[in-house]
């Protein structure tokens, strides 16, 4: 996963701090609404579109989204994996 900016996050809890500080940033009233869903073999992809609440510099209230893709795999024991989640910001 990347926040955008070229860096790479990895793990859990890389990941978790993201989420974190996007929060702690005021982004509120997260939320997806799907478009499409396929599967094909042992993938499920996910097509959507992201919206979320927030505040600007001066503090006035914005709203932002985008799309987003995420594709999960299901190992050979079974379980599902996120193998990929990409989501993009968009003109609201």
């Amino acid at each position: 996963m990347s926040p955008g900016n070229g860096e790479v996050l990895v793990g859990h809890e890389q990941i978790s701090q993201l989420f974190k500080s996007f929060i702690d940033n005021g982004v509120h009233n997260h939320s997806i609404e799907t478009i499409d869903v396929y599967r094909e073999h042992n993938q499920i992809v996910q097509l959507g579109k992201w919206k979320a609440e927030g505040v600007n510099d001066k503090q006035e209230a914005i709203s932002f989204g985008g799309v987003l893709i995420t594709v999960i795999e299901q190992g050979s024991d079974g379980t599902w994996l996120t193998r990929s989640h990409v989501w993009n910001m968009g003109k609201m």
